[in-house]
């Protein structure tokens, strides 16, 4: 599995301590659970299955967000309008 650490998770189904459509950023994992640190500011662990894309029985309560690129000062982007001005 890949290193998840510092990912951002939307939750898809409210529970717990939880906002549904808020986003959490996964602090720590293991081979069994996450953890993320809940909206009354308590870090908390959850089964790695909620994320959708691990979960065998297509219940879940997370959604993996997109890994957004990490630019640095001087590093070299190609940037596309799309054909718009």
């Amino acid at each position: 599995m890949e290193n998840l650490v510092g990912r951002k998770l939307k939750c898809v189904k409210r529970y717990g301590n939880l906002t549904e459509k808020k986003e959490y950023e996964i602090k720590s994992i293991n081979e069994r659970t996450f953890e993320i640190t809940e909206d009354d500011g308590i870090n908390d662990s959850w089964n790695i299955e909620w994320i959708k894309g691990y979960d065998k029985d297509g219940e879940y309560h997370f959604e993996l967000l997109p890994n957004e690129p990490q630019f640095k000062q001087g590093d070299k982007v190609l940037v596309s309008n799309n054909k718009s001005y």
